[in-house]
């Protein structure tokens, strides 16, 4: 409120001095109502190693008790490499180093893929990491594909470690469906399509050449995290019938896809049969 404003005071420092804002810092303090809690933000545009210090942030209270909470920022350049699995190879390197400004040392600790440490992982064998951040994977598979992390400890004041992120991408692979599925109008026709790759590829469905969209009859759903990888069609009509594609494409522009025939029976297609074997029956009478 207006008056916890007026007594409750907040200042930053850098280095020892008071930080001023200009067109790269922005520092402003506001007051949440609901807690009477203050915060005090600063944003840094365009971070450079000319921003690199110790940020001390020091409030003072109505009634003179006085916090202060540190930060400590550094620059540091990324030397990374990433990779593409390809069917057939026998093993993938990623690696990740940091040059960091003079005086702090930064030392490797363990790669981690989607946050889950690699020596946890039941087939850790296939995974060999060296102290330069290097990290070389044996027998890659499609599944390897994801978010791989080069955590290293930083021996800074503050902060106890730092993560640089590495991606190894797998093109997109779209699993075997059913050739073809046969419904009875008024039914409900529900696909879905089985997708790897990473990172997670953007799929969409075609009818006999024509894109499906979302919306009316038709919904697209995610499926084992890939979004649009289910189809439905509430309430099938005779001209929903045709070929159905589920074509799966990633920021390469690499792309795989399947297709299913979809069938449509009339809801009397099963009266026809025995109206004929009625009409047999009549005319045996007829000649007997």
């Amino acid at each position: 409120n207006d008056t916890a404003d007026r007594m409750n005071t907040s200042l930053l420092f850098r280095n020892d001095t008071v930080v001023i804002t200009n067109t790269s810092l922005c520092f402003r303090n506001s007051t949440v109502d609901a807690t009477n809690t203050s915060h005090s933000i600063l944003t840094i545009e365009n971070f450079s190693d000319s921003y690199a210090g110790d940020y001390i942030c020091t409030y003072t209270a109505a009634n003179g008790d006085t916090n202060k909470t540190t930060i400590s920022l550094t620059a540091l350049t990324e030397i990374k490499m990433g990779g593409t699995y390809s069917f057939g190879n026998q093993s993938a390197t990623l690696m990740c180093s940091l040059v960091l400004r003079s005086g702090i040392q930064a030392t490797f600790q363990e790669w981690l893929r989607d946050n889950i440490s690699l020596s946890q992982l039941t087939d850790r064998d296939r995974f060999q990491q060296y102290d330069n951040g290097t990290l070389l994977i044996k027998r890659p598979t499609r599944r390897d594909g994801g978010l791989y992390i080069a955590r290293y400890n930083v021996t800074m004041k503050y902060g106890p470690y730092y993560d640089c992120e590495v991606v190894y991408k797998a093109a997109p692979l779209v699993l075997d469906m059913e050739k073809s599925k046969s419904l009875i109008e008024g039914e409900n026709l529900n696909i879905s399509c089985i997708v790897k790759g990473y990172p997670p590829p953007t799929v969409k469905w075609f009818k006999d050449g024509l894109e499906l969209k979302d919306g009316g009859r038709i919904h697209l759903a995610k499926h084992n995290g890939i979004e649009n990888a289910s189809l439905s069609v509430q309430t099938v009509e005779d001209s929903d019938g045709g070929k159905y594609v589920c074509n799966a494409t990633d920021e390469d522009g690499q792309n795989s896809y399947k297709s299913i025939t979809v069938r449509i029976k009339d809801r009397l297609d099963w009266l026809w049969p025995v109206i004929g074997i009625i009409c047999e029956a009549i005319v045996l009478s007829l000649v007997v």
